[in-house]
């Protein structure tokens, strides 16, 4: 396996809040590594008495896990400025795409979409969950698109190891969901809608991200008492960061593996 670069977007919940900051790319960076090396160890276990294996050795199964976490972003900020050279998604992709370095964005948003609602109407809930299909398209767009915009040939191109991917991790609970009925109903349909759209998007041949779109469910649930949280009722703690990383690597060297 090639080196791979995994880009985790997100706001405070990415950035690692709070300081001295412990952002949860670096606990999944340091498990898939594990997973991989364990899985080489499989396979010189498998392969010791021929001489003609081709596998990777530890030191060429390496991923990286980069982020960049902007406290206070809503889904919306980080759509309206994803062109921003300095919190937008598009110029880190850009920047990479020279040699399509990055394999997979990790995109975390919405939390304070909820948090900042004044209006509990569905029509609300439905915009928050299209802002944040609408990061994910574009995304894959930009890795299509020259500096600036102009045309690429990502779709066109017919190896897979060079597409990007997008995955989407639910909107975690909080104590401020726990106390606002509305806003768990909010999380709970934006989740399953981010659900059924990569479900949909996997069987679809209408969009040039069709298969390219992937969701998981935030992997614990808020525990007032828990460990893994920060006593604002919002944010983790360290250990919840590092459980964070840990559980979605899994799920991510599923999507590595399959491209």
């Amino acid at each position: 396996m090639s080196r791979r670069v995994i880009f985790c977007y997100g706001d405070s919940l990415t950035y690692g809040f709070p300081d001295p900051a412990t952002p949860y790319s670096m606990y999944l960076e340091r498990e898939l590594n594990d997973l991989y090396d364990d899985e080489d160890d499989d396979d010189d276990d498998d392969s010791s008495s021929s001489s003609s294996s081709s596998k990777p050795t530890s030191e060429t199964t390496r991923v990286v896990a980069r982020h960049l976490g902007i406290p206070g972003y809503t889904a919306r900020m980080m759509l309206d400025h994803i062109n921003d050279d300095r919190t937008g998604l598009c110029p880190v992709i850009w920047r990479d795409r020279a040699d399509r370095a990055i394999s997979l964005v990790v995109i975390l948003a919405g939390t304070n979409d909820i948090a900042m609602m004044e209006d509990t109407s569905t029509d609300v809930a439905r915009s928050i969950l299209r802002t944040i299909i609408d990061l994910h398209e574009r995304a894959i767009e930009c890795h299509g698109e020259d500096d600036g915009g102009g045309d690429g040939d990502d779709d066109g191109d017919d190896d897979d190891t060079r597409r990007l991917h997008t995955l989407a991790i639910g909107i975690p609970g909080s104590a401020y969901q726990n106390m606002v009925r509305a806003a768990a109903d909010f999380a709970t349909y934006i989740n399953d809608g981010l659900r059924a759209f990569a479900s949909s998007s996997s069987s679809s041949s209408s969009s040039p991200s069709n298969s390219r779109i992937s969701y998981v469910d935030f992997p614990f649930p808020y525990n007032e008492n828990g460990e893994e949280w920060n006593e604002d009722g919002l944010h983790l703690s360290e250990m919840g960061y590092q459980r964070l990383g840990r559980e979605l690597a899994h799920r991510v060297k599923e999507i590595l593996d399959g491209h």
